[in-house]
């Protein structure tokens, strides 16, 4: 949580707004469950509500809702000071593709997909999700989180990383360059990579990324590249990574929200290598990346 108020505090105070974490003291202790997820949909939250918000403050609260010696259910909740919703705008969140209304997503962009991938994990990981809001007021976005307690925290031996990566895979030595639009989705691969033991390099959109390349054309082993970015997006950057003779054969992966087959042609026409579907997939993407650690020998031309 520190984390979420950390990363997500620089683009409130860009705006002008607080965000602060609010922690009841009965939660104490360790926690046993998917702190990758439970920060993902923190961090889906929190960005809505900072982007939404223009004057006032975001609070990130947490309480228990159940607490037993080996149990527990909490209850988070991101409370904003931001524009609200009637209940018939309510009523369409959580879906894929739908905001509260279009004039939403030209005025703040997004597609609407946050929601949906938040409401998806959130039941994956056996909780539940909703919002309650008042225009012209602000919202309160919750969610419950069941997870398994222990007395305290174990405490890591020294010299090792903060984490473990999913499965044991060790990505020591990777060099990987991140590009994706979003502030939120940067940081939550930033941080599974690092777990991992990748090197890991952020882009705000292709054009960033080519500069990047271009400055370092030996400086990467691969690129996760989201589709859909201003400025300048994933096929047209990597468009011009492949037609660059210095960065040529440099793997491009996919990294995108959508699952249309069309979409997926699209990405391997333009010359990218796989494809990796958001909400990103530990074992997946770990396992793709794999491929491209030094001396892996894996085919880095497209196709």
């Amino acid at each position: 949580m520190a984390h979420v108020v950390s990363i997500g505090g620089v683009n409130a105070r860009a705006k002008g707004i607080d965000l602060r974490l609010e922690a009841d003291p009965a939660i104490g202790g360790g926690w046993l469950g998917d702190t990758l997820r439970l920060e993902q949909v923190l961090f889906n939250l929190a960005g809505n509500a900072i982007k939404f918000t223009e004057k006032g403050e975001v609070v990130i609260q947490v309480r228990p809702l159940e607490l037993g010696p080996e149990w527990g259910r909490l209850r988070f909740e991101i409370v904003d000071s931001g524009i609200g919703m009637d209940a018939e705008a309510v009523a369409r969140l959580f879906t894929p593709f739908s905001q509260a209304d279009a004039s939403i997503t030209r005025r703040f962009g997004g597609t609407g997909l946050g929601l949906s991938i938040s409401k998806r994990l959130v039941e994956l990981m056996g909780g539940e999700i909703g919002v309650r809001s008042t225009p012209g007021v602000g919202s309160v976005f919750w969610f419950d989180w069941p997870a398994d307690r222990v007395a305290k925290p174990e405490p890591e031996p020294s010299g090792e990383r903060d984490g473990d990566a999913p499965d044991g895979v060790d990505l020591r030595g990777l060099r990987v360059l991140v590009v994706d639009d979003s502030a939120i989705n940067r940081a939550v691969a930033q941080r599974a990579l690092t777990l991992a033991g990748a090197d890991c390099t952020l882009a705000n959109d292709g054009e960033q990324a080519l500069s990047r390349l271009r400055e370092q054309p030996q400086g990467y082993d691969v690129v996760l590249m989201d589709i859909q970015m201003p400025v300048m997006d994933g096929l047209t950057a990597t468009r011009a990574i492949r037609q660059d003779p210095t960065l040529s054969r440099l793997p491009v992966l996919a990294l995108s929200a959508g699952v249309l087959e069309e979409e997926r042609e699209s990405a391997l026409a333009a010359g990218m290598n796989d494809f990796i579907t958001k909400p990103l997939d530990l074992k997946q993407l770990n396992a793709v990346l794999a491929r491209f650690l030094p001396g892996a020998g894996a085919h880095t031309e497209n196709g």
